[in-house]
């Protein structure tokens, strides 16, 4: 009686089999490392705090970074570094801007009025880099209900995202800076 037919498929199945186990394994592996890195490198509470206390700096009513316009700059959407923050909205509102970019170890610092925007925005890569792009798309985008799976948004959540260099490392936090919040 001749079995090599039987022996052959019972290969091909197992091979199959392993394969698929492989495939599994290898995506979980992606996902855990994903996610370990991001606990790592992204919203440090110090990071945070930092944050926090940059938004709640000389801000009032008539000045602050959610109202275009407000401090004498006109754009919401702000990038600042160590080498233009005078010229920013944060610059009038710092004494010593860019001693506090060295002191915090601070690389760049954004306000972004709407990440989905932002991210859909084919000029994204010219005003960010990779890292920020990343973590841009952890962060929740919009507070309207069905708007998860949608390109548009009509309540967009603006944020202050920045930029940390340390150790070798660049770590990124935010905070949200909606006017409710």
């Amino acid at each position: 009686m001749k079995k090599d037919g039987f022996v052959f498929l019972e290969s091909v199945i197992v091979l199959v089999v392993v394969a698929l186990s492989l495939t599994m394994l290898i995506s979980s592996y992606s996902l855990i490392t994903r996610r370990s890195n991001e606990k790592e490198y992204y919203d440090r509470a110090s990071d945070k705090y930092l944050l926090n206390a940059i938004v709640n700096i000389g801000v009032n009513d008539d000045c602050n970074y959610v109202t275009p316009g407000s401090c004498g700059y006109a754009n919401i959407n702000l990038q600042a570094t160590q080498k233009n923050c005078k010229e920013t909205k944060m610059g009038k509102l710092l004494y010593d801007c860019s001693q506090t970019f060295q002191d915090m170890n601070i690389r760049y610092i954004y306000v972004v009025d709407n990440i989905k925007a932002e991210l859909n925005n084919g000029d994204a890569v010219n005003k960010y880099d990779n890292g920020t792009i990343e973590y841009m798309k952890t962060l929740k985008k919009c507070n309207d209900e069905g708007s998860a799976n949608s390109n548009t948004c009509n309540d967009p959540i603006a944020y202050m995202i920045g930029v940390f260099y340390r150790s070798g490392n660049y770590y990124y936090a935010s905070i949200s800076i909606n006017s409710e919040d």
